[in-house]
């Protein structure tokens, strides 16, 4: 028992040490990665003007390029609209740059994003109804856990009220914490935990369960989910850290709760309907 209790304490520290050193470098992270993007663009703002109507104005643009044939465009402005424009240069872009740009805009991170989808999950349980008989019984398991989760997602995020990283509401929301309980009163991009990492952890440890041979390869797919979320700007990397452990935690609840009830069901159920489900192997 003291070694059992000494156990859960240190993976709870290691857990709690994992959730500090993400908060401590997400937002550092996450500039870095909106810096070393725009770097690597084509193109440099060389100045930015900005001016607002104080009554009906006609606004025309010329432009000529190294004495090419240039272009005329007309705009008409009301009282209080506000004309914005930048002039750019072509950037001279570092070999560093031009790889960074190219691994964060990667359609390799849009592909390992969509396993982050309950579908993935679904085909896996028709896979295994159709071809795995003797595991039926437990995709009800994989059904518990994917609601268990998006439940506990949703009251997390509202209740936390993180909000997303910048690139993801154009700078709407100044601060990353609203206050708890703020998302329960106002629709805004909440962040905490990652629903997408979430999801993909579910599936990954539910399968794991079932086929532990196959564990790296589907928890090194999901990591690549979760990363998937950072590295597109839609979430933090503590929101990705939390949705982890809990659909991994999520998972291992639904396999406990689904065993305790199962054994008080059968017995109650009667004799005709029990031996027609043992038949299709799904007790």
């Amino acid at each position: 028992m003291k070694s059992s209790g000494t156990r859960w304490m240190l993976i709870s520290g290691v857990v709690m040490a994992g959730l500090g050193v993400c908060m401590y470098v997400e937002e550092p992270l996450s500039r870095w990665m909106r810096e070393m993007e725009a770097r690597g663009g084509k193109y440099a703002t060389v100045a930015a003007r900005r001016h607002t109507a104080a009554e009906p104005l006609a606004v025309v643009i010329e432009g000529k390029t190294n004495g090419a044939a240039g272009f005329v465009e007309a705009h008409e402005l009301q009282a209080g609209q506000i004309f914005e424009y930048q002039v750019v240069a072509r950037r001279e872009r570092t070999w560093v740059d031009k790889r960074v740009r190219t691994l964060l805009a990667n359609d390799f991170w849009i592909f390992f994003e969509q396993l982050g989808l309950i579908w993935w999950g679904i085909m896996g349980c028709l896979f295994l109804w159709a071809y795995d008989p003797p595991r039926r019984k437990y995709i009800i398991v994989f059904a518990l856990a994917s609601v268990m989760s998006a439940l506990l997602v949703d009251v997390m995020k509202n209740t936390v009220g993180k909000v997303r990283p910048d690139p993801f509401f154009d700078g709407e929301y100044p601060a990353r914490f609203m206050g708890l309980l703020s998302g329960w009163g106002r629709k805004m991009p909440v962040s905490f935990p990652s629903g997408h990492a979430t999801q993909s952890f579910v599936t990954a440890a539910f399968f794991g369960i079932l086929y532990p041979r196959a564990r790296v390869m589907l928890y090194t797919a999901v990591t690549f989910t979760a990363l998937s979320r950072v590295v597109t700007g839609a979430h933090w990397l503590t929101d990705v850290y939390a949705g982890a452990l809990l659909g991994y935690v999520s998972t291992r609840a639904a396999f406990g709760v689904w065993e305790w009830l199962r054994l008080r069901l059968v017995e109650r159920l009667p004799a005709g309907v029990r031996g027609r489900l043992a038949a299709l192997q799904v007790l």
